[in-house]
């Protein structure tokens, strides 16, 4: 047992007995350790930066969008409110929606060049098109790319991983000799698009580009069994299988899990494991040592006529729980390019790290929910009945709630004994300063707030066509 500090407090951690046997008795050492601490050294640094420079910011993008209230939104320690209004996320999906709208407003919402084609192969590429397209359906690209969008328009960065692999297709068929429903299993190999959320993905801080990184790292949590099945299948070496414990979780991986300060939490092992799947240069000695023969490697390097152990090669690592080493290979692919894409909702100039709509609304939003906060916690003196007593003439036992038709018992003149307290009193113009801090949202974000606009076309008369087009134009 073990206490591992988190944010200010003590976390109990139980350790399992076997592990720690398997790990230091039996001096079990996997083939490939110095691949993985090549990797694991460059990760753990480059997460590092990540975290100090956008963590922070991330999570409160995060908590805006999702309506999450947390202490450190607090304006001052006298705040009661908690509200968090709904004006960044509106701006934040009306942004996506624009954004979905302009890519797959068709159905075929890409095409193929056919200037310099003939009508033969004109329509051949016609087919291959409408084919791609139901390959795209069946692995749902287009919901990937709507997750990519709106992580793109929260957190500033839209990242998107390419995974090529061989699935089961099963169809349902007829046995023509028995006429039963049977399931027909076969082979196909898929190419799938996987959003990536960059709270984990982990790039080199010295690059502003994919291409230009050493490497990238996406570190994600998987189920247990994941994991073993993909061994059983031959997809991670059969080696790792006595590596692979679950791991102990201390918090839930999202960003916006909530977590008492006062508290200690005891963690026990979980049926997940944490993956790190490497995308970049490696050495080729190392690659080599992970293999445990240069033949594999040198049937992918024969043209690349690479000889020397220190010298980088494209290849993709997975490593299991910062340790555990579940496959290296060279780069399969004929290009050697990554299967890493990243873009920027908006540039910023020498960064990786672009600018999302979360960020441009930040500081109207925060002033806004200030604004609705103090005129609630104003309503709530001002509502609340108060009342001042003279607590020398009232009677033994006077109950202070108050609730119509109530009889007050007091010794005395009830005027003198009695008496309403006011703090404050209601300002309309509070509440027009809010909505003056949601037209700072649309102003900052350029976000088209529809129910307003039109509202208040309704009431000039100018509810029209035309008036609506430009507004749309403007967005």
């Amino acid at each position: 047992m073990s206490l591992i500090p988190l944010q200010g407090q003590e976390i109990i951690v139980d350790t399992p007995e076997s592990v720690s046997d398997v790990a230091n008795d039996d001096a079990i050492v996997q083939p490939g350790q110095a691949l993985v601490g090549w990797i694991m050294q460059r990760v753990t640094m480059w997460e590092n930066v990540r975290e100090r420079g956008y963590a922070r910011l991330w999570a409160n993008y995060w908590r805006l969008w999702r309506g999450k209230w947390d202490a450190l939104d607090q304006n001052r320690e006298s705040e009661r409110s908690r509200v968090i209004t709904p004006a960044l996320a509106q701006a934040i999906e009306a942004a996506v929606s624009e954004v979905e709208e302009a890519v797959f407003a068709r159905d075929a919402w890409f095409d193929i060049d056919q200037r310099k084609t003939q009508n033969k192969q004109a329509l051949n590429a016609l087919l291959q098109r409408d084919e791609l397209l139901q390959d795209m359906e069946l692995v749902n690209v287009k919901g990937a790319c709507s997750e990519t969008f709106l992580c793109a328009a929260i957190f500033g960065t839209g990242i998107m991983q390419i995974n090529v692999e061989v699935r089961r297709h099963s169809k349902p068929r007829r046995n023509p000799q028995t006429q039963k429903l049977e399931a027909s299993n076969k082979e196909k190999v898929v190419v799938s698009c996987e959003s990536i959320r960059p709270d984990c993905f982990i790039p080199d801080p010295a690059a502003t580009s994919i291409d230009e990184m050493l490497g990238c790292a996406v570190k994600r949590v998987k189920p247990q069994h994941h994991v073993l099945e993909k061994i059983k299948a031959g997809v991670y070496l059969e080696s790792a299988t006595a590596f692979c414990f679950p791991q102990h979780r201390l918090l839930n991986r999202d960003i916006d899990k909530e977590v008492d300060p006062q508290s200690q939490i005891t963690v026990v092992d979980a049926d997940e494991m944490e993956i790190t799947e490497w995308h970049g240069k490696v050495p080729v000695g190392l690659l080599n040592d992970a293999l445990g023969s240069k033949s594999e490697v040198d049937e992918l390097l024969a043209s690349d006529d690479s000889g020397d152990d220190e010298e980088l090669i494209e290849a993709v690592v997975t490593i299991a729980n910062g340790h555990v080493l579940l496959r290296a290979m060279a780069n399969p692919f004929v290009m050697k390019d990554r299967g890493i894409i990243a873009f920027q909702y908006e540039t910023v100039p020498g960064r990786f790290w672009g600018r999302g709509v979360a960020e441009k609304g930040y500081n109207p939003q925060i002033a806004l929910d200030a604004s609705v906060r103090a005129y609630i916690d104003a309503l709530g003196f001002i509502s609340a009945p108060m009342m001042g007593v003279d607590s020398g003439r009232i009677p033994k036992g006077f109950k202070n709630a108050v609730y119509p038709g109530k009889v007050w018992l007091t010794q005395g003149n009830p005027q003198e004994v009695l008496s309403t307290v006011q703090i404050g009193r209601f300002e309309p113009a509070m509440f027009q300063q809010a909505s003056e801090m949601e037209r700072m949202v649309q102003m900052g974000t350029g976000a088209f707030d529809t129910a307003t606009a039109l509202n208040g076309q309704s009431q000039s008369g100018a509810n029209s066509l035309s008036a609506n087009s430009m507004l749309m134009g403007a967005f």
